[in-house]
């Protein structure tokens, strides 16, 4: 037959235990039939493309954190406004407050970002 032997039969190092069945079981159904390749110059193509979105991902994050910052600093400002009239203190917490939301919607963006880089850390380590 056409098995391999030794390392080169099969993917799926990475360790045992429940966070990796956990992380195991996030992957798409597409990534978890590659954990079944057994074709060395398939997996080496697979593995960069793994590299490549993981620095998608990263590169992401850090742009996320930058405007999660920005955000918090406008909703700053804005709580720190002395308006005078009633009209411009509801406004002033208007912003503030739309500022707040966009750095939780951003926050979640982070979140998403986050979880994808820890699957596709798992599935870089499995497919090596």
């Amino acid at each position: 037959g056409g098995e391999g032997g030794g390392e080169g039969g099969g993917v799926g190092g990475g360790g045992g235990g429940a966070e990796s069945e956990e992380l195991a079981s996030r992957l798409e159904e597409s990534e978890r039939a590659l954990l079944r390749l057994t074709n060395r110059e398939v997996l080496e193509v697979e593995v960069a493309d793994v590299k490549q979105r993981l620095q998608c991902h990263r590169a992401r994050v850090r742009h996320l954190e930058v405007e999660i910052g920005r955000a918090q600093g406008r909703a700053e400002l804005w709580r720190g406004a002395a308006p005078v009239s009633r009209d411009d203190r509801v406004q002033a917490m208007e912003r503030e407050l739309a500022f707040l939301e966009q750095a939780a919607r951003l926050r979640d963006r982070l979140d998403e970002q986050r979880r994808a880089i820890d699957r596709l850390r798992f599935l870089q380590e499995a497919l090596q």
